[in-house]
This record gives C-alpha cells, structure tokens and sequence, in this order.
C-alpha cells in the first residue's frame, strides 16, 4: 500500500487496514508463495456482497474471491529456504488448510475466521444479517480455545502421581499451532500443595523448531535447518504421559494448555517478553488412599472443549 499510493496519505501507515482488503482485485498463489495485487486508484472497495450500493465516498465491487480461502493465501501462504537448502514453510496457514479434512468438505477460512453476524458494514448504514465478523477470531482467543479437546485420566501409586491427558486438535482447519515457526503451545501439568505450590512439574511444548548452524533455537531469518514439527495436524489426537511426584502433602493437580506469540528462548535475543495465553485450564482435588502397588487407585476425568 505504501508503494501504491501517495507517501503522506494515512493508508500508506496504517499497515493491514480497511483499504488493503478492500482494494485487492486478485490473489495468485504458487507452490511456494502468493502475490496479491491491490487497486486502490480506482476507488472500489471489494467484497463478497454483490448487492452492495455504491456510496458517494467510493464504489462497491462485487468479488466471490473474498468468500474463498485463496483470498487468505495473499498473506498465509510462504514458503523459505533455509541455509542448509531445506524448503520450510514459514507461513502455512494456506497449506495446511488445503490438505485439512475441513477443506475437503468445502469449509473455507471464512467459514471460522468471519462468520455472518449482525452488524452495519460501516458507521452509519443498517444492520445486516450478513455482515461478516471483522474481529476474525484469532485475536479475540476464541477459536484458540475451540480448537483442542483435552481429556485426562490420573493414576496414584505410592507417592507418585501418573497423569494421562489426551490432546486433540479437533476443531482448526490448520496445525496448532500455526502461523510463525515462533508460535508454541505447551501442555503442562504439576501437583500442588494446600498453599498451592508447586511439588513437581512437567510439560510438553508443540511447534515447528528451527535451529542455527550451532543448533540452538532460531527465527526463521536466520535458521539454518529444521529440527522438528510437533504441531498437532487437523483431527490429530496425542497423548501425553506426566509421572509427577505426589507425596502426603499433595492435594491437587493443575493442568494447563496455553499458548505463546513467540518461543521464550527465540524471545530472549529480542528482549521481547512472550505473550501468554491459556488455551484450556483445570485444577483437579486429589483424593490420596494409601494402595498397595498391585492395586493402585485410579481417577478419570474428561473435559471437552
């Protein structure tokens, strides 16, 4: 938008605003990235409402494209080369959704990320009943927090706690997590205390891990290769096992899921510090009997998100 238009007009600062959306007339996607093309001279403001009038401060285009994932693509779909050569994909959001079980039922990314909803399409018009949701979900945490079922199941013997928890990306039509390789979701479980500290801890952390020539974490700029990938793909279940101490004194369980902008050790040579958000959360009572190890006591819960 900056190259497009005039440098001292306030839509050539305002980053991803109302005019880039609006003024793109075509998205081209190829194996490896896409190009979108913006129109902004003409004064058309596009979109998927082909009833729409033209106002007398712009015209109103009629484009299906906005109605379809390719839209998207224009700015979730890129793929790099590292320096060991290796291709990665950088921003998948596109792929992943092409290859989903959600794309071959025709659920578009619109579908979840702007829903019809109730609202005037701009400040002084009448409501319509199918305006799309402009807050497009993620921001807000919600489809976050509807995208996993966790579901959990605590074992005790002696004076040790076995915690199964089951995690299912159930409800996203892309890996969790997507987006940047710095994005992690952790799954993590500790057993607490009457004053509720923390007796012992363990988790789990899903992402896609780049590394530098020296194998330490590293942005996609500089990495040289990958190193893993272990996001959770549309409709994949894993389950994580925790053996976490549990003595006398312990009275409860917490469990957490919860996601994070940017992987603490890639953070730290930003001086940046991430932000943290809980995805699904519990805090489970233990009932502790003394059992004998041939007969431990076993607890079962589940909880679906």
């Amino acid at each position: 938008m900056a190259r497009l238009i005039e440098v001292d007009h306030p839509a050539a600062r305002d980053g991803v605003s109302c005019e880039v959306c609006h003024t793109t007339a075509a998205v081209e996607v190829t194996a490896e990235s896409a190009i979108f093309r913006l129109r902004p001279e003409e004064r058309t403001k596009y979109g998927p409402l082909c009833d729409a009038v033209d106002h007398y401060f712009h015209k109103m285009g009629c484009s299906p494209l906005h109605s379809e994932s390719q839209f998207c693509a224009g700015c979730h779909h890129l793929t790099v080369s590292l320096r060991d050569g290796a291709k990665v994909r950088v921003l998948g959001e596109y792929d992943e959704w092409r290859e989903s079980p959600q794309s071959k039922k025709g659920v578009s990314c619109q579908d979840c990320h702007m829903p019809w909803d109730v609202a005037p399409l701009a400040a002084g018009s009448a409501a319509r009943v199918n305006a799309s949701h402009h807050g497009f979900r993620g921001d807000e945490a919600e489809l976050r927090q509807r995208s996993l079922t966790v579901s959990m199941t605590i074992g005790h013997s002696d004076e040790r706690l076995r915690l199964e928890v089951l995690v299912k990306n159930s409800g996203a039509a892309h890996f969790v997590p997507t987006g940047t390789p710095d994005h992690r979701v952790v799954v993590q479980a500790a057993t607490l205390d009457a004053s509720d500290h923390e007796i012992d801890r363990g988790e789990r952390s899903y992402g896609k891990m780049l590394v530098d020539g020296e194998g330490r974490a590293a942005p996609f700029f500089s990495a040289a290769k990958q190193a893993s990938d272990t996001r959770l793909a549309p409709e994949e279940a894993r389950k994580e096992t925790f053996d976490l101490a549990a003595p006398a004194g312990a009275v409860s369980v917490k469990l957490q899921v919860f996601f994070i902008d940017m992987a603490p050790d890639i953070a730290r040579a930003f001086a940046y510090e991430p932000v943290r958000e809980i995805m699904y959360e519990e805090k489970r009572a233990l009932k502790v009997q003394k059992d004998s190890p041939a007969h431990p006591r076993t607890t079962k819960q589940e909880v679906n998100r």
